[in-house]
């Protein structure tokens, strides 16, 4: 018959003292995984594989550089679409507060007269905020062909209205 720790199910003294290394490396890891992934929100919002012939993005940034609840800014980048005009564009993020974070895509809404016809130039879109925190944006285009770009990433902070402060924007 097998010593009682075999057939009881409790391991050996000297079994429990080697995993117990083991299983604080594995949560310490753990953690490191999903503290890495919390951090960094943008990669985490899913857009359309780029297109080889499809039209291209550059230089996005965000006027201001910081928002306020409830004020627009403006989303501000450079496309070339030789190949037809672009038909959409398309916005996914991820963003707030630490436990009231919300994601999702969107469809924005540039100037159209900016696009129509133009293989090329700047496309400018406003943005509202409704929460206060941290906002990780893709930005996409799509042109008329179904074509999808590159995609741009940025981030933006948005800060809260204080009770006592106006309604205006700057």
């Amino acid at each position: 018959m097998g010593s009682p720790a075999r057939t009881t199910g409790i391991a050996p003294r000297g079994a429990f003292r080697r995993h117990r290394g083991r299983s604080r490396r594995l949560v310490g890891l753990t953690v490191a995984v999903v503290a890495s992934g919390l951090a960094g929100c943008g990669p985490l919002v899913r857009m359309e594989p780029p297109s080889a012939q499809g039209p291209r993005i550059s230089n996005l940034e965000f006027v201001p550089d910081r928002g306020t609840v409830g004020c627009p800014v403006q989303i501000r980048f450079r496309f070339e679409a030789s190949a037809g005009d672009v038909a959409q564009v398309v916005a996914g993020w991820v963003g707030g507060r630490r436990g009231s974070r919300g994601a999702g895509r969107s469809v924005l809404a540039p100037d159209e007269e900016a696009l129509r016809g133009n293989a090329s130039g700047g496309i400018v879109t406003p943005l509202t905020f409704d929460r206060a925190g941290r906002y990780w944006y893709n930005v996409q285009v799509q042109d008329r062909a179904g074509r999808w770009s590159n995609v741009l990433s940025g981030t933006i902070p948005v800060d809260s209205r204080s009770s006592g402060e106006e309604r205006d924007c700057p």
